[in-house]
């Protein structure tokens, strides 16, 4: 079985260990941060990204990390959680 040359934003997302909803929330900075590569230019719908350079950044990247929430800060953090919790 030959493998296929491009991967659909499914199979990009499952090679990255991500669901494909967070794929879908963390590709564009993705892209601007980290380098990651655009989807095949003259693919609108299914994008398509070319499995050798998703492959290639994934060698030189690794799996991307867990993403943990900003923890808000500053003088009205507390007010904040109390206001939450009323």
């Amino acid at each position: 079985m030959t493998t296929r040359p491009f991967m659909t934003m499914a199979e990009v997302a499952d090679a990255l260990g991500l669901t494909y909803q967070a794929f879908v929330l963390r590709r564009g900075r993705m892209v601007a941060d980290m380098g990651f590569p655009e989807p095949m230019p003259h693919c609108q719908r299914p994008l398509l990204w070319r499995r050798d350079r998703v492959d290639h950044w994934i060698a030189q990247q690794g799996l991307p990390r867990a993403v943990q929430p900003a923890r808000p800060s500053g003088p009205n953090v507390y007010l904040f959680e109390k206001a939450q919790v009323a």
